[in-house]
């Protein structure tokens, strides 16, 4: 019997996914048309880190140079919310005998299941001097209603950003591989997949005038669901050493859901601004669907271990459609009152990593 090489290449899913998704390959003896043990099953397991590049996120404060009309911006609360982290996962999944399923589906057709989990953060602290003279500070909540209409501060403006972003992906994917040449595959594969990405926005400031705390809290809940196409290329090019190439594009449904509240103590207050020293506070909801395009490619080194295959490489996505917030800013000194309330809006963006696999066969099974 001949042992089984198996290749990994590695997509993140945004949305959601930032979440990533393993593509795999079985590789081949060092002659590519050599039969191969019918009947296998397997499972395997994924390490991966990168970075998800978001929507610029844009708080609800602005500062204005001097108190009379027409005033101009000075400051606006604004941040860059590309997030690191990692997303673990794993796969189990069953090789068919050849000749059990029909000639036009190649050979070693197998069906998987795989699972990964994301997790990633960013923090940001952000100060603007206003210097002595009075300027004056517009915050509208995200409400639709005025937390701070063109009051008159001075002095240091100081914010923090915290946002995190966590999700799962469950993924069902049936592939197989077609001879190409004595050492080299190719793998069509089709997959669908769903999950749900929860991404938490968190604004905290104070000025030095005495304006604050003033808080910010906003959560997207999404659940995300759809399909992908891919195809891989393994070059088996040394005696258990193969090289991999592989791309992918699918269409993404993706529902998304908004809740947020701030508040804003106008007197300086010891802790967090909250329901027992708020002076205005306000609240938001909203929801948006979308479909959505996810498309990438990665590159691979694979490494026969014998009792396993190992896998380093690196990857990257394009996502058309990655939730955010788009909060009310007012760029006014005139006083206000009523606001567009914050709603979901959808951005583009990339995504980048590496990740390291492993893929054990089950002998006999």
């Amino acid at each position: 019997m001949h042992s089984i090489r198996v290749a990994m290449t590695f997509a993140a899913l945004a949305a959601s996914t930032g979440a990533a998704f393993a593509e795999p390959f079985w590789l081949y003896d060092r002659n590519a048309t050599t039969p191969m043990t019918p009947g296998r099953a397997y499972v395997g397991v994924i390490a991966s880190g990168g970075v998800q590049q978001m929507p610029t996120f844009n708080g609800t404060a602005t500062l204005l140079r001097g108190l009379g009309a027409g005033a101009p911006v000075i400051f606006s609360s604004k941040f860059d919310a590309d997030v690191r982290g990692v997303e673990p996962g794993g796969v189990i999944g069953y090789m068919f005998p050849d000749g059990a399923l029909p000639s036009w589906l190649g050979q070693r057709f197998r069906v998987e299941i795989s699972g990964s989990v994301t997790s990633m953060h960013r923090e940001t602290d952000a100060t603007f001097d206003g210097g002595l003279a009075l300027n004056r500070v517009t915050i509208p909540g995200v409400g639709g209603r005025a937390l701070a209409g063109s009051n008159a501060v001075f002095g240091l403006f100081a914010e923090h950003f915290d946002f995190r972003r966590e999700a799962f992906t469950i993924r069902l994917k049936a592939s197989s591989d077609f001879a190409l040449g004595p050492n080299l595959s190719f793998s069509p594969a089709v997959s669908v997949f769903g999950g749900r990405v929860t991404d938490s926005y968190e604004v905290s400031y104070t000025i030095q005038s005495g304006v604050g705390p003033g808080q910010l809290n906003e959560r997207l809940s999404s659940r995300e669901y759809g399909g992908s196409l891919s195809g891989n290329f393994a070059w088996q090019f040394a005696d258990g050493f193969a090289l991999n190439f592989g791309g992918h594009a699918g269409i993404v449904r993706m529902r998304t859901e908004l809740n947020g509240s701030d508040c804003l103590a106008f007197v300086a207050v010891p802790g967090p601004c909250g329901a027992s020293n708020a002076t205005a506070t306000s609240s938001v909801t909203d929801s948006r669907s979308v479909f959505g395009f996810r498309g990438g490619a990665s590159m691979s080194l694979s490494a026969d271990m014998r009792f396993a295959i190992a896998t380093v490489g690196g990857y990257f996505q394009y996502d058309s459609r990655i939730p955010s917030v788009e909060n009310p800013q007012v760029t006014t000194s005139t006083a206000f009152t009523v606001n567009t309330p914050a709603r979901v809006k959808f951005g583009s963006g990339f995504g980048y990593g590496g990740f390291l696999a492993l893929r054990i066969p089950f002998v006999g099974l």
